[in-house]
């Protein structure tokens, strides 16, 4: 068959595609194919997306759900219109290269990327950092991601609204303050405007890079608007730039309302908005001391708080999704959010930035320390027998109720 690449996943030691324009040429000579996705476990180091590949491969439907109710992957890639899924049985070919300049210019980046993590990263943390810097998360072990999800830590590993705002924020402030620095540029020149310009151009990019997940799609549509509110001098609003991503999302890809994904990053956004909203009302607003034992209780306090908030918005769509809860998620989120605030993502974004220099080593290094640390956290967490349970699966009609208390809750105003 002749097909061309649409994205390209590490899968263990192999990758897997996504194919479209397939033209099956034997045996069912001139039958044509909108989508498949095609595993390749031979060598493939010279596939890029847009390719046009001629190979052999074996093609089967999608199975039903194993039990009565389950996930149905077979009607989550119809809804995508992929309509079969293989593997291939020979090295995939090269008939034509891509021609889109922005798709060769993002897949030479993220190789580029990732030779520069393996160049100077092993074992964990090598698989860490793909994951949180290009959304690569074949390389991780099925141990790795037990981890991580039965600490209740799993929304680290994946990049989402936390790790897109940080970007964000980091190269907003970082640019802005730097800026500062010049007389001529402060003065002169609206730097507050040009760094949110540049904030939101590094925030497309790394959402390319990430392969546009739901709860980071989510995310830059949100400081998208926040951004383009700074540009034009007005006051960004946090529950109305969530609506319009909700709506974004709903319209761009509609079958999206029903994963775990944009239920678990809408259910948490919705629920720390309206916390925040309630908790800085100016009439609520206290002048608290500048000692730092005062400081260092707060963030404590605060950082609790949202783990809390973030914990029992989500807990609903985790029974209804995977039917377990974690239950010391709390204490893990409490040393694993700043490492990953702080430390991770701050040299990640360092390192990204001086891999076109060739500086990046260094960064790396510290880079692969953190994420083994926070990995060990993880481990640590998961390994204790109650840190999670494994609760009753929520219905669809349960859950549906919990969803109009929740925006009940959260968007109700007044008294």
């Amino acid at each position: 068959m002749h097909a061309t690449i649409e994205s390209i996943k590490q899968q263990g030691k192999g990758k897997k595609l996504l194919l479209s324009n397939i033209h099956i040429i034997y045996p069912n000579a001139g039958l044509e194919l909108e989508y498949i996705t095609l595993t390749i476990n031979t060598p493939s180091s010279h596939l890029n997306v847009g390719d046009r590949i001629a190979c052999m491969a074996l093609l089967k439907p999608f199975p039903k759900p194993y039990v009565p109710g389950g996930f149905d992957i077979a009607r989550y890639w119809q809804i995508q219109s992929v309509q079969a899924q293989g593997y291939s049985v020979n090295i995939p070919t090269i008939i034509s290269k891509s021609d889109t300049i922005w798709t060769h210019i993002i897949t030479r980046l993220r190789k580029h990327i990732s030779d520069a993590i393996n160049m100077h990263t092993l074992g964990t943390a090598n698989a860490m950092i793909h994951a949180l810097l290009i959304g690569d998360k074949g390389k991780l072990t099925p141990s790795h991601k037990d981890a991580f999800a039965l600490s209740g830590l799993a929304h680290l590993l994946a990049i989402s609204g936390l790790h897109l705002a940080l970007v964000t924020t980091f190269i907003f402030i970082g640019l802005r303050k730097l800026m500062a620095c010049s007389y001529h540029l402060a003065l002169f020149f609206p730097i507050k405007a040009l760094s949110a310009l540049c904030a939101l151009l590094a925030s497309y990019v790394y959402l390319q890079l990430a392969g546009e997940p739901i709860s980071a799609s989510r995310a830059f549509v949100m400081s998208s608007l926040i951004l383009l509110a700074i540009l034009l001098h007005r006051s960004p609003h946090a529950m109305r730039s969530l609506a319009f991503g909700a709506m974004a999302l709903m319209l761009i890809s509609p079958y999206s309302v029903t994963l775990a994904g944009f239920h678990l990053s809408f259910a948490a956004t919705l629920a720390l908005i309206a916390y925040a909203e309630q908790k800085y009302l100016p009439q609520q607003y206290v002048f608290h001391e500048y000692r730092w034992h005062h400081r260092l209780w707060r963030y404590i306090k605060q950082v609790m708080l949202t783990s809390i908030i973030a914990g029992l918005a989500t807990a609903p769509y985790i029974m209804y999704h995977f039917g377990h809860v974690s239950t010391l998620g709390l204490f893990a989120n409490l040393f694993a959010i700043p490492l990953m605030c702080f430390v991770i993502m701050p040299i990640g974004i360092i390192a990204l930035t001086l891999m076109p220099l060739g500086l990046a080593t260094y960064p790396l290094k510290i880079m692969a320390i953190a994420c083994n640390a926070l990995y060990d956290i993880a481990a640590y967490t998961a390994s204790i027998p109650i840190s999670h349970i494994n609760a009753i699966s929520l219905n669809f009609q349960s859950t549906s109720f919990i969803t109009i208390a929740l925006l009940w809750l959260c968007l109700w105003q007044g008294n």
